[in-house]
Formats: C-alpha cells, sequence, structure tokens
C-alpha cells in the first residue's frame, strides 16, 4: 500500500517552519484555505511517498529532512562527526505519529511537537541505552 503524507512547509525569510501534515489530502487542502492571504504566499504543499506514521523530522538550519521511523535515524546519529562544544546542537528531532494541526493556521507551533535536541549530552545518553532513549522520550 501506498501512503501520501502531505506536508504544509513555510519560507519566510530566514525563517522556515512546517505548518501542518496531514494524511488525508482533503484535510491538507481545507487547513491551507483556512491560511490567512499574509501568510498563505510563504507556504507550500509537498506530498511524498516514502513515509507513513510515525516518522521523523530532522531539523538542521533551515533545512528539513523526513526520516522512515528508526532505522534511518540510527543511521543519521551513528555518523555525526562530534565536535568538542558542548553547547552546540546538531539538530532538532521530531517525532510525527499523527496529524500535525496548529491552532492557528499557517503558523509556528512546531515547539508543541514531541521534540529532541540532539547534542553531545544526548548522544552520551544514546550510547549507552540506544534505541531505549527514544521510547523513554516519547520517540518511538
Amino acid at each position: 500500500m501506498i501512503y501520501i503524507i502531505y506536508i504544509i512547509e513555510v519560507s519566510h525569510g530566514q525563517k522556515k517552519w512546517i505548518s501542518g501534515i496531514f494524511e488525508e489530502q482533503q484535510a491538507a487542502l481545507k487547513y491551507y484555505d483556512a491560511i490567512p492571504g499574509d501568510l498563505k504566499e510563504y507556504q507550500s504543499v509537498t506530498l511524498t511517498t516514502s513515509l507513513s506514521y510515525p516518522f521523523y523530522i530532522v531539523e538542521e538550519g533551515p533545512h528539513f529532512t523526513y526520516l522512515d521511523y528508526y532505522k534511518d535515524l540510527e543511521e543519521l546519529l551513528n555518523h555525526i562527526n562530534i565536535i568538542e562544544d558542548q553547547d552546540h546542537v546538531y539538530f532538532n528531532l521530531y517525532y510525527i505519529a499523527k496529524d500535525y494541526i496548529p491552532k492557528k493556521p499557517g503558523t509556528d507551533y512546531m515547539g508543541i511537537l514531541n521534540h529532541l535536541h540532539i547534542d553531545n549530552h544526548f548522544l552520551e545518553h544514546y550510547k549507552v541505552q540506544g534505541r531505549d532513549l527514544f521510547t523513554r522520550n516519547r520517540m518511538a
């Protein structure tokens, strides 16, 4: 079976965020139509056939990458080039288990999504706990 996920991405100057994620086309279109005009011009609907729930979003700088559940994530984590800066965040990781529909269409509410900041502290715990770390953080 082919799954389609509709992702509404926003790019406005230096800011980039995801304003909605939907499994059903009709829900995505209804949401997109509800986005105010001043925000709508920065929004675009992307669809992907390579994902199904649950999946991960990697936010690295102004870029988003979508990963098919744990196997791709494990590969990414095992190939991070470690730097000595303890405050450095390699990327933010979001866990998407169902549709994401912010209360105000088109706005940036990504902070409400279940997410982790992948830094050296996290990686140290990951080396010891492995996949269990994601379960404990409601990310699996």
